[in-house]
């Protein structure tokens, strides 16, 4: 295994890891609450794509996630 290949997955898992742990921290607030919600979601995109299928067709839905997807 190149050198170069191994300092990229190291990397990707630290990445991996930081979110990781912000969704952890999400989620521990949310359950720190008085009256907790029944679920929770972390991150803009995943907001917005949670949701979409609320006031859009399921179609364009899945489209406008698949682009969400895409653009990380």
């Amino acid at each position: 295994m190149p050198a170069t290949s191994a300092r990229a997955s190291a990397r990707g898992s630290v990445a991996q890891g930081a979110v990781g742990l912000w969704m952890v921290a999400t989620a521990l607030r949310a359950l720190d609450r008085r009256n907790p919600p029944p679920s929770v979601v972390s991150g803009a995109a995943n907001a917005l794509s949670s949701g979409l299928p609320r006031i859009l067709p399921r179609r364009t839905t899945i489209r406008v996630t698949r682009r969400l997807v895409a653009a990380k």
